[in-house]
């Protein structure tokens, strides 16, 4: 498991996008317009860990999750 920056969507306007399956979790959490990353949570594979790590504050990497490119908003 591993967690960085605001993991829990606390900032005023952030989004959170998740998926999960096949033992996997991955959530990120970003700004109002989903142009910066703001935190996330990976349980399971935490291979992407470094690369989310230093695009905190900026633009979030093109990383697939869960064996899909594909994240669902759940605050829609």
């Amino acid at each position: 498991m591993a967690s960085f920056g605001d993991a829990h969507a606390t900032a005023e306007g952030a989004l959170r996008f998740s998926v999960a399956g096949s033992g996997r979790y991955a959530a990120l959490v970003l700004d109002a317009a989903g142009r910066v990353l703001l935190g996330g949570v990976l349980v399971g594979d935490v291979e992407a860990y470094p690369a989310l790590l230093r695009s905190l504050g900026g633009p979030p990497p093109e990383i697939p999750f869960a064996g899909t490119p594909v994240l669902r908003n759940l605050d829609m």
